[in-house]
């Protein structure tokens, strides 16, 4: 059993001291003319979007933590496109509240990094703790990528120490990407993180980086 994940999460622990910061309007999240202090927030700032503005995403957006009263979305949709938030939690709330990182109609077909970071500083937000991407109170979070089969079966079995799949139905995943080869008995610890190295035979072989640590089993 195949999985790919198309979502990157990281988490990083170290101590900030937090300061407050919100939007005056609507603005690109690395112009200071966006904020109230008029300086681009960092690691030590506690973030408000308010409501009735777009706060958009393009580079680094750093935070201790981001409260999501207006929207925050990416700048562009395009393939070329990235950005990397890191912050404690993202919360967004409210009715007009919004994460909009692509839609079901226009997804993004950039690169999201989306980092929690901070150590355990005892912070209880509702329910959640300190370490959380939540939405409530009316809120939405829309998260839409470029569309990937998310999971495929090996056709044939695969044995310790090799480094290509044979897989039952073909897939569009691209070098670079990391994929999940699911265990074939009932230890988890037979499961393994691969990166794929190159696809061919119309989507139905992948050759990956790593050799196989143990043997999956390809019949039912």
């Amino acid at each position: 059993f195949l999985l790919y994940c198309s979502i990157t999460l990281v988490l990083s622990c170290y101590a900030v001291s937090a300061a407050s910061i919100f939007s005056l309007s609507d603005g690109d999240w690395n112009d200071i003319n966006t904020w109230s202090t008029q300086t681009i927030p960092t690691n030590q700032d506690e973030v408000t979007i308010n409501a009735g503005h777009r706060v958009t995403l393009n580079g680094n957006a750093n935070s201790k933590t981001i409260t999501v009263n207006g929207e925050l979305s990416p700048s562009s949709l395009s393939a070329g496109h990235q950005f990397h938030i890191r912050s404690e939690w993202i919360l967004i709330s409210g009715s007009q509240g919004r994460l909009t990182i692509g839609t079901e109609q226009s997804p993004y077909l950039g690169r999201c990094q989306i980092e929690l970071i901070g150590i355990n500083d005892g912070d209880m937000i509702g329910l959640m703790g300190d370490k959380f991407i939540a939405t409530m109170n009316g809120g939405v979070t829309s998260l839409h990528g470029t569309p990937y089969q998310s999971w495929t079966r090996i056709s044939t079995t695969a044995l310790a120490g090799q480094m290509a799949l044979n897989l039952e139905d073909p897939v569009n995943w691209k070098a670079g990407q990391k994929i999940i080869l699911t265990t074939s008995n009932r230890d988890y610890k037979e499961t393994e993180v691969l990166t794929i190295k190159s696809v061919s035979n119309n989507g139905r072989t992948i050759e990956v980086n790593e050799q196989l640590a143990y043997s999956h089993y390809s019949g039912t």
